[in-house]
């Protein structure tokens, strides 16, 4: 049980933090890196989790950086990285510790997701290449291999190239070797970096369908606004230029990634323009 440091990185999340360390047995090492967060965040968990190791940034250096901040003192051998939004149940981190140890060509392993309400929540994806970004885009992932797996149904334990790291379980030698979370990445696809890193290495990446947490899924996401649809599309094209070595294809998808998240900001400006001008209309 105690084979395991648990890092956690918030950003205003009072809303989730103390039900998610609720969930956890205090005979973890509970790591939490707070990036400047402005709510009562780090004040309720000093109050009423006083067990927990607790790095306060001054400035929001992103997820990578902090994750990175919280595995420098972090002691055990298997490192779990957490998203405050998560609910663990009871036995999951045991069954996660267990299912890795059954191999040693297993680097990372996780969970299976549900939303609150109880519908699963996909969570694999098969690294970004323009050949399944293609299948996704033009409806034929499904039948495919589109980039979202859309052809699984998330009900079997399998080896994946990627899986979400809002409950990610990996092994903390091999997280070091890697070089860990890849800092050119702040918020999106530093997970997708990091299984393709593990990948690269030799390492196998599992899912496991027969463990689940609840997961609110982009709780501190959302609370960008319209910086979180460039920021992901940013991301996006980053990763594409960093792990492509066909320049042209970056540059075209590139150009169709800028033009998606213009798109997406200015529908969402509409739609928020027509809300108000409707409430206005509706009070009059």
């Amino acid at each position: 049980m105690t084979n395991v440091s648990i890092i956690i990185v918030t950003w205003n999340s009072e809303e989730h933090i103390q039900n998610c360390l609720n969930s956890i047995d205090k005979s973890y090492e509970i790591i939490l890196v707070d990036n400047d967060s402005k709510d009562s965040t780090l004040k309720n968990v000093k109050t009423k989790f006083p067990y927990v190791k607790i790095i306060k940034n001054t400035t929001n250096p992103g997820l990578s950086k902090a994750t990175n901040q919280g595995v420098q003192i972090a002691t055990h051998d298997y490192l779990l990285l957490l998203n405050p939004d998560v609910i663990m149940k009871k036995d999951t981190i045991e069954k996660l510790c267990s299912f890795m140890d059954s191999r040693k060509d297993i680097a990372i392993c996780g969970p299976q997701f549900f939303y609150p309400n109880g519908k699963l929540q996909p969570s694999c994806r098969e690294l970004p290449t323009f050949k399944n970004l293609f299948f996704e885009a033009s409806g034929l992932g499904k039948c495919f291999h589109g980039w979202k797996m859309r052809y699984f149904d998330h009900k079997t334990t399998r080896e994946v190239e990627q899986i979400m790291a809002s409950c990610l379980l990996i092994k903390k030698a091999v997280f070091n070797e890697v070089g860990g979370m890849n800092e050119r990445y702040p918020i999106f696809m530093n997970d997708v970096a990091l299984c393709y890193d593990v990948k690269e290495k030799g390492y196998k990446t599992y899912f496991c369908a027969d463990i689940n947490v609840i997961h609110y899924h982009g709780a501190s996401t959302r609370k960008m606004g319209r910086k979180k649809i460039i920021e992901w599309h940013w991301s996006m094209y980053r990763y594409l230029k960093d792990h492509s070595p066909n320049a042209f294809l970056s540059a075209v998808y590139g150009t169709l990634l800028l033009g998606g998240a213009m798109l997406r900001v200015l529908f969402s400006l509409l739609f928020s323009w027509i809300g108000v001008l409707f409430s206005r209309t509706k009070k009059a």
